[in-house]
């Protein structure tokens, strides 16, 4: 979109407070099972189980340049455009899904 080329300009840019393994806590209703077909090695169909959020949030903390040359405004219409193009988890948008797409609520 224009932004940013790469995952390295980004790192340069700001950062997402995460713990020490580099995680940020799901709120919100408890995971249920998700069976899904997937196919492995020679188009051969397995099973996998996975958890599903039904309903989830989390909580970001970011860390920017407030003199640098990309907003905060702008950053969060980063974070936004990754979920509507790419999002998170199994069978997301980026990987033909339709699963894992999330909006930012801001907050400051």
């Amino acid at each position: 979109m224009g932004w940013i080329k790469n995952k390295m300009e980004a790192r340069g840019v700001f950062y997402i407070d995460s713990d020490e393994n580099g995680m940020v806590e799901i709120s919100g209703d408890a995971p249920v099972m998700h069976e899904d077909m997937v196919k492995i090695g020679m188009g051969t169909a397995d099973i996998r189980y996975r958890g599903e959020f039904k309903k989830w949030s989390i909580d970001l903390t970011i860390s920017y340049n407030e003199n640098g040359a990309i907003s905060l405004e702008n950053i969060i219409n980063m974070i936004n455009a990754g979920g509507y193009c790419c999002g998170i988890g199994e069978w997301r948008p980026e990987r033909d899904g339709q699963y894992g797409m999330y909006s930012i609520k801001k907050s400051f």
